[in-house]
């Protein structure tokens, strides 16, 4: 008798657990995508060049440039509103660009680099 006590003790505690489990399984199923969840753009630097040296992005997207090259390399902003620093080959940088606008950049050590982001 304490035996059946017991298995029936469990499949109560089994049956009230299971639409707890449901519910929140469903939401975590219908809560849409985040932004931050969303890949990077990547732009890629090599041949001294940025690689695509233009891109629209929605605001909020994070770009990411991955210095391919053989050289150092600079992202800043005509605005200096952004600037990465001195990247060796090899390193990479990202930027979350939150406001609409058209963004100018270049490579400061090699001012033939320039490329354009537009957030919209």
């Amino acid at each position: 008798m304490k035996a059946f006590y017991c298995v029936a003790a469990l499949f109560f505690v089994a049956l009230a657990a299971a639409p707890a489990a449901c519910s929140s399984r469903a939401s975590a199923q219908s809560a849409p995508p985040s932004a931050a969840a969303a890949a990077p753009v990547i732009i890629h630097m090599h041949d001294f060049m940025f690689d695509p040296d233009s891109v629209t992005v929605t605001a909020g997207t994070t770009v990411e440039w991955d210095n391919d090259d053989g050289a150092r390399h600079t992202i800043t902003a005509a605005d200096k509103s952004f600037d990465s620093g001195d990247l060796k080959p090899g390193q990479k940088w990202s930027h979350v660009f939150a406001t609409p606008g058209t963004y100018a950049y270049s490579c400061t050590q090699h001012p033939e680099m320039t490329a354009t982001i537009v957030v919209k």
